[in-house]
């Protein structure tokens, strides 16, 4: 499933829409199989800056489920991501180059937010390997990678 067509689906939800009328996009996890040439299911995730509540919304092809709200994170500055730039789909590549470079054993779930235009992702592997690649979002250069044990 393309970002896009998550997203589409996303907004084509009036209990979603309602629920972020006020509140903004965080970060977005998507699962993959093996290889990063399809996306399984996106999730995508909310704060409400007035409650402090966050709240998911996972996307496959069954269609959409809502996750239950969180409790309150503490408070903090969270800044807003407008979710028209941004699109983790053309950061896929990178990250794949980085994995092989990394581990390469088979990709179980990866992570990705996008913080201050920087791309975090977290790809969790099969050998209990967590590779963090982080990426400027303007330029779509790695800024670092590296492979920690799960298991330490």
């Amino acid at each position: 499933m393309r970002f896009k067509d998550a997203l589409n689906v996303l907004m084509e939800s009036e209990e979603v829409r309602s629920r972020i009328k006020e509140g903004y996009y965080l970060s977005s996890l998507l699962l993959t199989p093996e290889n990063f040439s399809e996306v399984n299911e996106w999730h995508f995730i909310f704060f409400h800056p007035k409650t402090g509540d966050v709240f998911s919304v996972a996307i496959n092809k069954n269609g959409i489920q809502v996750g239950i709200e969180s409790q309150p994170l503490v408070e903090g500055n969270y800044e807003k991501l407008e979710l028209d730039n941004l699109n983790p789909m053309e950061i896929l590549p990178i990250i794949e180059r980085e994995t092989q470079k990394l581990n390469k054993n088979k990709v179980t779930k990866i992570i990705i937010t996008l913080r201050k235009a920087v791309w975090r992702a977290a790809v969790m592997t099969a050998d209990m390997k967590m590779l963090r690649i982080d990426i400027n979002h303007n330029t779509k250069k790695v800024i670092k990678s590296e492979s920690t044990s799960i298991l330490r």
